[in-house]
Parts: structure tokens; sequence; C-alpha cells
């Protein structure tokens, strides 16, 4: 995925979270959808994510909350389960980091479900706990989490950035146990 593309789609969530954040008087802690609004759907029934996406579109989820960025990576624990289609590295975590110190996002790690094993179909789980599940950062492979949060130890979820998960690749994708801590 190009670092143009995923800077559209990331200031296409951070417009959405301010808009949701905005107009909310308690903060939620609920799931939120965003898609590009012709090529794909999101919807979201108690805790899982329907994402149908045709060619050239996208969708995604994110949790209404702000990530704790203090954390170095090391003690960072994202996670969700998938079902249905797996495509081009859809459905995937899109995590923003800060390696710079400051609060710049320097890029953004992917886990996705055919990273960590997964096929359509057939359920699976993107987290940076398993050790089998390889995460892409600056155009690097890491073989999993751990790699990377070793070769970043200052390493951090960027301060005031959000992690999404999404597709942007055509198919239907089920999205559920998201875990982000």
């Amino acid at each position: 995925m190009n670092q143009l593309r995923v800077a559209r789609i990331s200031a296409t969530v951070a417009m959405l979270m301010f808009a949701s954040v905005a107009s909310a008087a308690p903060k939620s802690s609920t799931l939120k959808c965003f898609s590009d609004g012709t090529f794909a759907t999101c919807t979201v029934s108690g805790d899982t994510a329907s994402l149908a996406v045709l060619p050239s579109g996208y969708a995604g989820v994110y949790i209404n909350s702000k990530p704790n960025s203090s954390k170095g990576l090391a003690s960072r624990v994202f996670a969700f389960t998938a079902n249905g289609s797996v495509a081009g590295g859809a459905p995937r975590f899109s995590i923003p980091i800060n390696i710079s110190g400051g609060s710049a996002v320097d890029g953004y790690a992917f886990l996705d479900v055919a990273g960590c094993g997964g096929t359509a179909n057939n359920p699976a789980t993107v987290s940076t706990l398993d050790a089998n599940c390889h995460v892409n950062f600056l155009s690097n492979d890491y073989a999993n989490w751990a790699e990377l949060a070793a070769a970043f130890p200052d390493g951090k979820v960027a301060p005031g950035a959000i992690p999404f998960i999404i597709s942007d690749q055509p198919g239907n994708y089920l999205v559920y146990n998201i875990v982000l801590r």
C-alpha cells in the first residue's frame, strides 16, 4: 500500500474521529465505522464490524478512544479476529508509530490476516502477541511484533493517532474481538 493512500485514509479516519468525539457528550469506547462512501460500506452490530468492499473502495473500523501512546511498543497489545475474505493485505491493522520522539507519525505498522496464517472463510486472529504474525513497517518485514519492538525500543504509538482496522481490497469481511491496550 503506498504511503499517499495511507495518509489519505488516515486523514479520513482522523476527521471522522474528531467529528464523532466532538458530537458525543460522554466518550464512548464502541466501534466506529469509516468508508469511502461510494465503493464500500461498514456496519457495526455489537462488537462485530461487517465490511463490504468493491474495487477502488475501502472500509474500516476503530474504537472511539485514544490509546495510551506513552507505552513502548513491547508493552502494547493489538488483536482482532476476522472471518470472510482475505485479499492483498486485507483486513489489517494500521498502527501509527512514532520512532523519532515528539508526536509525528513516522509510519504505519501493518498486521494482516494472511501474514498471520489466515485464509478466506476460516476465522483467524491477528495479534501482536502471536509469534507467527508478520509485521510490515516502513517497507520492512519483521517476523512478529516482538521483533519490531526490539528494532525500535523507543518506538510507541504516535501520540493522538488512532490505530484502525481496514479492508481496501474487494471482498466481504467480518472483524470482531478487537483488543487495543
